[in-house]
């Protein structure tokens, strides 16, 4: 529509927009610039709209814990944490073992929304190949 803005949109719309662009993101590749960016102007705004309209809304972010696509389930954990922090450490603990350069950026997101029971980076690190 003309003149409409994301605030505008629904819920569901909201989270369509969201996983698109956490899936843009991990295009990024190692463009801290460009995942920025997204990071910034599209997927934080999201979140931003749905947390106003209450933890139900920002709920809508959980199903994404069990898309396909790593970068999509990092992005979840990290913008729905505070919607179920149990469900969102389970995805980080997962993508963790996996290795790899996501496997870092959710160790940070963990250690940022909850350093107390985070890994120490080296009980994972160690054993990197």
């Amino acid at each position: 529509m003309k003149g409409e803005t994301r605030s505008d949109w629904v819920d569901d719309r909201l989270v369509e927009d969201f996983r698109k662009w956490a899936i843009e993101q991990s295009k990024c590749g190692f463009e801290p610039e460009c995942a920025n960016r997204i990071d910034n102007e599209e997927l934080t705004p999201c979140r931003d709209i749905l947390a106003a309209r209450g933890l139900s809304a920002l709920r809508k972010l959980l199903p994404l814990l069990k898309d396909d696509d790593p970068n999509v389930r990092l992005n979840a954990a990290g913008f729905a944490f505070d919607a179920d922090p149990a469900a969102c450490r389970s995805v980080l603990e997962a993508l963790i073992k996996q290795r790899g350069i996501t496997a870092l950026f959710a160790w940070a997101v963990w250690s940022h929304h909850d350093p107390q029971t985070a890994p120490d980076p080296n009980s994972f690190l160690a054993h990197w190949p």
